[in-house]
């Protein structure tokens, strides 16, 4: 038995660089200037914990509803992806 794909083995990302949604602009602001970010994270392993990224690329994936945020998690002390919905008190450092 074959294990299964990732949930975005073969989706193709599309980069998000521009934005009016509220969201999405100082995460944007954020990469623009290479500037850590801070926000309390309402998912993963410990949902609620408080994260600060070294954010490397914002995206959509195409069939699936959302935008992601990809970067170094200085928490985990690895590269992680997150959900801007879940993304809660984001703070430019």
């Amino acid at each position: 038995m074959k294990a299964p794909k990732p949930w975005n083995a073969g989706a193709p990302r599309q980069p998000v660089w521009d934005s009016v949604l509220p969201e999405l602009t100082p995460l944007i602001a954020s990469l623009r200037k290479n500037q850590q970010i801070q926000f309390a994270y309402c998912g993963g392993t410990t949902p609620g914990s408080r994260r600060i990224i070294t954010p490397g690329q914002l995206y959509a994936v195409n069939g699936f509803s959302g935008h992601y945020l990809s970067g170094y998690c200085h928490l985990r002390n690895a590269e992680r992806t997150f959900l801007v919905a879940r993304m809660r008190a984001v703070q430019a450092l």
